[in-house]
């Protein structure tokens, strides 16, 4: 049903779409020079590592930074972008917007999320890749409101974009901050003050891993796995995507109590799960899978030794980006510990555990923005909830 108001249009009638080129890749640069253009690619949208620059005089196609450009391939498929000038080439689409149509109004509706679902399940294998129908893509349903309207709108969500770029400015400062926290606090660099309201004083103790806890690698329940099990088995998966890929068994081998720490003992080359730790808050609930170690502190306070492990540099030299990572016992049990008293343990413990709470906050706060702003899209873009102009 189309909005009292808004003309009952398609993509196609209010959207052109111009694909982009290349020139060969013999004519590649890697660094900018006289004559040349920045040659934009998807990946470009997520990371500099890989800029590259082509005559300008072979260029065919351009965007500024201010155009709207389309993902072709995958995955994942149809991602929006926007914010870099140069030539495009031809896995990125430019969409401009026709007579009557406001650019950032076009901007947030190619974003919607219905219209994605449609694009991926009609998408299709080229080249290996998985790519855009626009036969598609042009046919899908595309009511246009007046401009006033159309503009206030897109101003509506613009706000709404602005708070979540705020908000995680302030996670990745947070972070960064933690981090600079936690070089200090866990090298002795900066003493806390203690009850009495002092700074902590004398020089802590350099110990081995093996001397403050009990060691066990977890043991293999691949064989044992259940949808809902009894518990959760805690894999290199489960710990580097922070508990997001899950698996359940019935069958606990190697049972975790809280305070347990548990590390990952292998990983590919040059990858970010090997030594990274979880810390076991609740009994009765993980079971270690082989290839992650099981810690279980003796002699020093368990918070503190998680910050201490996770990703300690002692493990990460390990790696040598060439071949698999595969942590032995005595490895592991050899890592320097340095060791405070027990008091001033528990007071890094808990600075360090309220900048994480922190930083939960905050993301927390970035996905209830997200989801309300996502709810919001679908009403102003379909005119199921009208603004006044």
């Amino acid at each position: 049903m189309v909005p009292n108001g808004w003309l009952n249009k398609s993509i196609d009638d209010n959207i052109s779409f111009s694909g982009g080129s290349q020139p060969p890749r013999d004519t590649f640069k890697f660094e900018p020079s006289e004559g040349y253009i920045r040659l934009i690619q998807i990946r470009d949208y997520k990371t500099d590592k890989f800029v590259t620059y082509v005559p300008k005089h072979l260029a065919k196609k351009f965007c500024s930074k201010d155009d709207v450009m389309i993902g072709r391939y995958g995955p994942p498929i149809f991602q929006i972008l926007r914010g870099i000038e140069g030539a495009y080439n031809v896995a990125l689409i430019k969409a401009s917007p026709k007579k009557g149509v406001d650019q950032e109004f076009m901007y947030y509706f190619l974003k919607r999320d219905d219209l994605l679902q449609i694009i991926e399940s009609y998408s299709q294998r080229t080249s290996g890749q998985t790519g855009i129908e626009m036969d598609v893509l042009k046919s899908f349903p595309m009511h246009l409101p007046p401009l006033p309207e159309q503009r206030k709108i897109a101003k509506i969500l613009s706000t709404w974009d602005k708070a979540i770029s705020t908000t995680e400015r302030l996670i990745d400062n947070s972070k960064q901050q933690k981090k600079a926290l936690m070089q200090q606090l866990l090298t002795g660099k900066k003493r806390l003050l203690d009850d009495s309201g002092k700074p902590f004083e004398g020089e802590w103790e350099e110990v081995k891993l093996a001397d403050v806890v009990e060691f066990n690698n977890g043991k293999g329940h691949e064989k044992h796995i259940v949808e809902d099990g009894k518990y959760l088995v805690v894999n290199s998966k489960y710990i580097s995507s922070d508990g997001l890929v899950k698996k359940t068994t019935d069958s606990a081998f190697c049972l975790a109590n809280v305070g347990d720490v548990l590390m990952v003992m292998s990983d590919v080359p040059n990858g970010k799960a090997i030594a990274k730790c979880l810390y076991v808050d609740t009994s009765e609930k993980f079971t270690v899978n082989q290839r992650v170690a099981r810690f279980r502190p003796k002699s020093i306070n368990s918070i503190f030794l998680y910050y201490t492990l996770n990703r300690n540099s002692y493990y990460l030299q390990f790696d040598d980006g060439v071949k698999q990572t595969n942590l032995r016992k005595d490895e592991v049990l050899d890592c320097p510990v340095f060791r405070p008293s027990d008091e001033e343990q528990q007071k890094i413990a808990s600075v360090l555990v309220n900048a994480d709470q922190e930083i939960e906050l905050l993301e927390q706060q970035l996905a209830d923005l997200k989801q309300e702003k996502k709810a919001l899209m679908q009403q102003l873009l379909t005119g199921k909830r009208r603004v006044s102009v």
